[in-house]
């Protein structure tokens, strides 16, 4: 043998068998109900691996460097360890990339840092620490990765200050062909999940936790999904302990599955708000709930509609929008010690 090619086969081992080795990737499957022409990327054929590091004072600059590194077939890694993200994050240019979240990532722990920082959107003074958009992207945590949003630090701070600015935890903007599966969410410090403008999205396998460690300061608006402008979402094999509405259909919502959730302390699965803003239209439609066991909520199935009068009429300061409901369906609804099985 050449000592040259000797050489190579030498040091292409020595490479091999220092690459971290992805943990398994999930299976991607809606079941048992599926939107008609639902689609969820396939299993990845990545042929890069970008590993994130560990302990830095702020991730965040690393994340983004690695999602453009091993965008268009690449894997963003997330070993075990601890993550602090002090970056407003705008993923939204992703293509066939996936990110394997295996450690516990949180966002910087500071009430008043944030504000000017993160994403603003015009519906109800929602804000992102982070945001995902593409196509074919696939989120995953394989039951082990965690993120947390240091909710209490905001709960505190809204005794003295409602208006705290309080981002939500986990957001898409214009994500298609993608899965979210797999992930522990903690301490959101609002809504824990803003689906937005996105369509065919699987996210299963989520557990969704509010933890309160002061009474005097309870968590507030912890929603666990919102969609909003968005089509084909399937959210399924869950579990949901918070404080507002386990999943909240928002305006333009349409052919979204909501399948074997298992949601504890909330407001239960809503309709709405719809008709919050004047001169605007929101249509919900095409939604199926199916397999719910609600546990100790408000309410079971309900909706929440805005009045159809002009906002700063003497009621209300918002409101006057119209809208459209229909073809909404509750199915196999288990209702455990819950205020108002419907409302």
């Amino acid at each position: 043998m050449h000592p040259f090619t000797l050489f190579c086969w030498i040091l292409a081992s020595v490479v091999a068998a220092h690459k971290p080795r992805l943990p398994p990737f999930p299976k991607l499957v809606a079941y048992p109900k599926a939107p008609c022409n639902f689609r969820v990327p396939h299993g990845p054929n990545r042929h890069k691996i970008c590993t994130v590091k560990t302990g830095l004072k702020d991730a965040g600059p690393e994340i983004l460097t690695a999602a453009k590194k091993c965008n268009r077939g690449g894997t963003v890694y997330f070993p075990e360890g601890v993550y602090t993200i002090a970056t407003p994050l705008d993923l939204t240019f992703l293509d066939h990339i996936d990110f394997a979240i295996f450690g516990t990532i949180y966002f910087k722990d500071d009430v008043t840092y944030w504000p000017g920082k993160t994403f603003q959107y015009p519906y109800q003074t929602v804000n992102l620490f982070w945001r995902f958009g593409g196509s074919n992207v696939n989120i995953y945590g394989g039951g082990q990765g965690t993120i947390d949003g240091h909710g209490q630090t905001y709960w505190n701070a809204m005794v003295t200050d409602k208006n705290v600015l309080r981002p939500t935890l986990f957001g898409t903007d214009g994500l298609h062909q993608s899965t979210i599966t797999g992930l522990t969410m903690r301490n959101g410090p609002g809504w824990f999940n803003f689906i937005s403008n996105s369509s065919n999205i699987l996210i299963s396998d989520i557990f969704l936790d509010t933890v309160q460690t002061n009474a005097s300061a309870p968590a507030k608006n912890t929603d666990g999904w919102d969609t909003y402008r968005s089509s084909n979402i399937v959210i399924q094999n869950s579990k949901v302990i918070n404080t507002d509405d386990c999943v909240s259909f928002k305006p333009n919502s349409s052919s979204v599955i909501i399948q074997g959730l298992d949601c504890t302390g909330s407001h239960g699965i809503s309709v709405g708000s719809l008709g919050q803003y004047a001169d605007q239209t929101d249509i919900v439609e095409d939604i199926y709930v199916y397999n719910i066991t609600m546990t100790g909520a408000t309410d079971g199935a309900r909706i929440k509609v805005w009045p159809g009068i002009p906002p700063n009429s003497g009621v209300n300061d918002q409101g006057g929008g119209s809208g459209r409901v229909r073809n909404v369906t509750y199915e196999l609804f288990h209702n455990v010690g819950n205020d108002r099985e419907s409302y």
